[in-house]
C-alpha cells in the first residue's frame, strides 16, 4: 500500500466517528488485519493502535490518512479530539489522563478499563456501524436518541470493548464485524435484549444542555452567559469535590440524606478521577448535578451552608491558585461560603483598651480579644499595648 497514492477502498469518516473506529474500517475494507494494515501504512514500530490513538495521534498518521483516502484534513483531524482544544480542555497532555475523556488504559492489556462506550441500538440501525466520539465523552452517559444508558461491555461475555482486537487469535474473516462483535466470544453486541431506559428528564436535559455547550462554544447559566471552557473548568472541580472522600464528607452526607450519590458514596472504588469511574457511577453524578443546575446556584449554595462547608474546600480544587476558579463559580462560592475574618480596627482596639482600663483598672489580653469578639490578638496589637497589660 503505497502512502502517496489512493487506497483502492477509502470509505471517509463518518459524522463524528472517532479515529479508531476508522482505522478499523478501513483495515476491515482492505480485508487485512489490523496489524498488518497499520504496518504497510505506516511501517514497523509505528505503533498506530497501541496507545490511545483518538487523543494522540501523530501528525504523521493523519497525514497518511488524508492522503490515501481523499479526504479533507478537516475531516481527518475531526475524527481526533483536538478540535476541542479551546472548548473542553485548554490542551491536550502527551500522555496519561485528560479532563472529560475517557480513560482506556493500555490497549496491549486485556483487561483493560471500561473506556470506551456504546449504543447497542444506535450501532444496529447504522448502515455502516461505526463509533461515536461523543460516547467517549465522560459527561455522555445515555443516548439521547434511544433514551438508554450507554453500555461499556459485552453482554454476553462482560469483556470491555476493545475494537482494536476484534481480529487476535482468530481468523479476522470469521470474528464477525469488528465494530459490532465482541473481540472475545466473536457474538454480536448490539442484541435488543440490552440497554437501561433512561426515564430521568434531569440527567437526559443536562446530558443535551453539556453537548450543546459543547457544540456553541457557550452556556447560559442563570441568565449568564459563560464561555464552554470556563464552564466545564468550573464543572469539573465540582466534581472533584463530590470525589474527594478526605475532605468532603459533610457535603456528601448531605447528597446522601436527600437520596443522591448513593452508588458512589458506598463504593469502595479507589478511583479518584471522573474520566476512569464506571459508567453507571458517571451516570449518577451527572444526575446530581443536572439537579443542582436545575436551580443554579441556590441548591448549592443552600446546601453547602446546611453542611457547613466551606469555600476553601472548593477553591482547593484549582491547581494553582484560586485565579484558576471560573468567575461563575467563584462569584457564588466567595459571597455566600467565604468565612471572614473580622479585623477589628485601631480605632476600635483603642475604644475597647479605654474602656478596661477605665472598668477595671488594668488590661488583660483575653478580655481585650472578647470585646473585641476576635479569639486571638494580632501581633501589631500585642506590641502596641505590651507595657500596659497586667498578665498574659
Amino acid at each position: 500500500m503505497e502512502q502517496d497514492s489512493l487506497w483502492f477502498v477509502r470509505p471517509k469518516p463518518l459524522e463524528d466517528e472517532i479515529l479508531s473506529s476508522w482505522i478499523v474500517r478501513l483495515a476491515w475494507a482492505q480485508g487485512l488485519k489490523l496489524e498488518s494494515f497499520c504496518f504497510r501504512s505506516w511501517g514497523r514500530g509505528a505503533q498506530v493502535m497501541s496507545g490511545d490513538v483518538d487523543l494522540f495521534a501523530r501528525h504523521e498518521i493523519l497525514k497518511t490518512l488524508q492522503i490515501c483516502t481523499g479526504a479533507s484534513y478537516e475531516q481527518v483531524v475531526n475524527t481526533t479530539f483536538q478540535p476541542l482544544i479551546g472548548t473542553l480542555f485548554y490542551d491536550l497532555p502527551k500522555q496519561s489522563f485528560t479532563s472529560w475523556i475517557t480513560f482506556l488504559g493500555n490497549r496491549n492489556r486485556v483487561n483493560r478499563d471500561r473506556g470506551l462506550s456504546f449504543c447497542p441500538d444506535c450501532l444496529r440501525q447504522d448502515i455502516t456501524p461505526y463509533f461515536r466520539r461523543t460516547w467517549r465523552l465522560a459527561f455522555v452517559t445515555t443516548c439521547l436518541v434511544h433514551k438508554k444508558q450507554l453500555i461499556c461491555c459485552c453482554p454476553h461475555c462482560d469483556a470491555p470493548v476493545s475494537i482494536d482486537r476484534w481480529d487476535k487469535s482468530k481468523n479476522y474473516m470469521e470474528s464477525g464485524h469488528p465494530i459490532t462483535h465482541c473481540q472475545r466470544c466473536r457474538k454480536d453486541r448490539t442484541i435488543r435484549s440490552v440497554g437501561i431506559s433512561v426515564q430521568d428528564n434531569i440527567l437526559l436535559n443536562f446530558q443535551w444542555l453539556l453537548e450543546r455547550t459543547l457544540a456553541y462554544g457557550w452556556v447560559n447559566i442563570s441568565g449568564k452567559p459563560i464561555d464552554a471552557l470556563l464552564f466545564f473548568r468550573g464543572l469539573l472541580m465540582i466534581v472533584n469535590i463530590l470525589l474527594d472522600r478526605r475532605k468532603t464528607d459533610r457535603l456528601r452526607i448531605g447528597f446522601l440524606e436527600l437520596g443522591k450519590l448513593t452508588n458512589l458514596i458506598n463504593e469502595p472504588t479507589k478511583k479518584r478521577r471522573m474520566e476512569s469511574l464506571p459508567i453507571s457511577l458517571r451516570s449518577e453524578i451527572m444526575q446530581t448535578l443536572g439537579w443542582l443546575f436545575e436551580d443554579w446556584p441556590h441548591r448549592f449554595i443552600g446546601l453547602c451552608k446546611q453542611q457547613k462547608f466551606s469555600s476553601s474546600y472548593l477553591f482547593d480544587q484549582a491547581k494553582y491558585n484560586i485565579a484558576d476558579v471560573p468567575f461563575w463559580l467563584w462569584e457564588p462560592t466567595y459571597l455566600y461560603l467565604h468565612r471572614r475574618y473580622y479585623a477589628p480596627s485601631n480605632g476600635e482596639i483603642d475604644s475597647a483598651a479605654d474602656y478596661l482600663l477605665r472598668t477595671k483598672g488594668e488590661l488583660k489580653k483575653g478580655e481585650l480579644a472578647k470585646i473585641l469578639g476576635v479569639s486571638w490578638l494580632n501581633k501589631k496589637t500585642l506590641n502596641r499595648y505590651a507595657s500596659q497589660f497586667t498578665t498574659k
